[in-house]
């Protein structure tokens, strides 16, 4: 009919306007995609193959860590039982794994390759694994040390009882009468400065020794010092320091639990066990 404002022709066709706007539309959109696609990308996690796996939680991280350097190898570890289930002693064995020895807390050590030390933290009977650790002194005393510090033992017979506040508490009569205090170190060896006095028994109340060596006796002379800083008391001494070294409590008594060697080393099971 006449009159109408689009020929029958012009259907389904689009004016050249109508393209361009529709093809502004589309560019915005995907200007809008692109933009956002870096901002997720950010927040996308690294493959994980660049990342080494989280230890499982019932793995000391510690001993994760070396696992994942050393899967190949043996490592020594401490073992600890979920409610004392000695399944956890089969289930090392047949893994491979070499028990060494019970200790104390409900737990054992054992040699376990690396390799099959995340699947045994799956075991049920097993609480924890964690790496029975070599512990060495810190620090040794020389006999050039020794002679400096003996020259004026007057000097040194204050120094730390004043520095820690300990003659405040002498002063209200409080020396370790009845208390008693483990030594665990590199065994502690009997002086008089751990008696009430000549003839009297010593203040070492018991001893033992917790590792390859039967003899209670420092071999080292660590654990002796660390027990006269504790309980020693010079003044039934001899010699030129005679009563002029007194421990912290004077009057305590003292447990020797040795767990190191004559060179200060020992393992964190024994000191467990102590």
């Amino acid at each position: 009919m006449r009159g109408t404002p689009r020929s029958p022709h012009s259907r389904g066709r689009t004016s050249w306007k109508d393209t361009r706007l529709r093809a502004g539309v589309r560019w915005h959109h995907l200007l809008a995609v692109l933009t956002l696609l870096p901002a997720l990308m950010v927040g996308m996690p690294a493959a994980a193959k660049n990342h080494p796996p989280p230890p499982p939680p019932k793995v000391q991280p510690a001993l994760a860590n070396a696992v994942n350097q050393s899967p190949n190898s043996s490592f020594r570890v401490i073992v600890k039982r979920h409610n004392g289930d000695t399944g956890a002693d089969a289930d090392v064995a047949n893994a491979g794994g070499q028990k060494i020895e019970d200790i104390a807390a409900g737990g054992f050590v054992a040699n376990i390759q690396g390799q099959d030390i995340s699947d045994l933290a799956q075991d049920s009977s097993i609480d924890y694994l964690s790496i029975d650790a070599p512990m060495q002194a810190t620090a040794a005393l020389n006999s050039s040390m020794v002679d400096q510090a003996l020259k004026d033992p007057s000097e040194l017979q204050t120094m730390y009882p004043e520095t820690i506040g300990a003659s405040q508490d002498w002063a209200q009569g409080i020396t370790g009468n009845g208390v008693t205090v483990a030594v665990i170190d590199t065994g502690v060896t009997s002086v008089l400065d751990f008696t009430s006095g000549p003839g009297k028994p010593s203040r070492l109340v018991a001893q033992q020794s917790f590792n390859s060596q039967t003899s209670t006796t420092d071999g080292c002379g660590h654990g002796t010092h660390v027990a006269g800083i504790i309980s020693g008391d010079s003044y039934y001494g001899a010699g030129p320091v005679q009563g002029k070294y007194v421990g912290v409590a004077p009057d305590s008594d003292l447990i020797n639990l040795r767990v190191a060697d004559n060179t200060g080393t020992v393992y964190l099971s024994d000191v467990v066990n102590a």
